[in-house]
């Protein structure tokens, strides 16, 4: 069978949505596959953002969540990931976009052992890679969360409140895999790319 992929993505409703669903969309989704949208709606919600998502597809599942608090969409992301069944989940951004191909090379790598995560390498804003390489470095402000492929089966929320949270949400999980002797998988390939951040509520 093949390896399922879920998508976690908070949102305010920007207009970058449409170009990151879109870029997921074109990976050619499968049976299994589910990508989660959720709306920060503390500050209140935007109005269509509903119909936006749905219409690319029935792999999209729209949720709405208002933690009485907003900070970086870390508890729409917890939210996802309660939500999600598929074997990896990845946590990005409402202006991130994958690069072709990107997730059927995920599906590749993770075929002999879904237990295993598997860091990629991002592009940041301004055009620098996660890690020079051949080089693979876990660092802080160097890899955040939106360079992992995370096995559900480790799967952890994000911790609030914390300084660097995907980074040391990324830690968690490889420590938790490789404690059950699953080591990480570690590609040079660049699958993912953020874009200029417009400022968050």
């Amino acid at each position: 069978m093949s390896v399922t992929i879920a998508g976690a993505i908070p949102t305010i409703g920007r207009p970058s949505l449409e170009r990151t669903l879109g870029a997921i969309v074109s990976q050619g989704l499968i049976d299994g596959d589910e990508v989660f949208v959720v709306q920060a709606t503390h500050v209140g919600a935007r109005e269509g953002v509903a119909a936006r998502v749905d219409a690319f597809g029935p792999h999209m599942r729209y949720l709405e969540y208002d933690h009485g608090m907003s900070f970086k969409g870390v508890f729409q992301s917890n939210l996802a990931f309660h939500r999600a069944t598929a074997d990896y989940v990845l946590a990005h951004s409402d202006d991130d976009v994958f690069t072709a191909g990107a997730f059927d090379r995920l599906r590749a790598l993770a075929a002999p052992d879904t237990q295993r995560p598997i860091l990629f390498r991002t592009i940041s804003p301004k055009g620098n890679p996660t890690w020079p390489d051949g080089q693979p470095q876990l660092r802080r402000n160097k890899l955040g969360g939106g360079s992992l492929a995370a096995p559900r089966a480790y799967l952890k929320d994000f911790h609030y409140p914390c300084d660097g949270i995907d980074y040391y949400w990324v830690c968690e999980i490889m420590a938790l895999a490789a404690a059950a002797g699953h080591l990480p998988i570690w590609t040079d390939e660049i699958l993912m790319r953020s874009r200029n951040r417009e400022r968050r509520t």
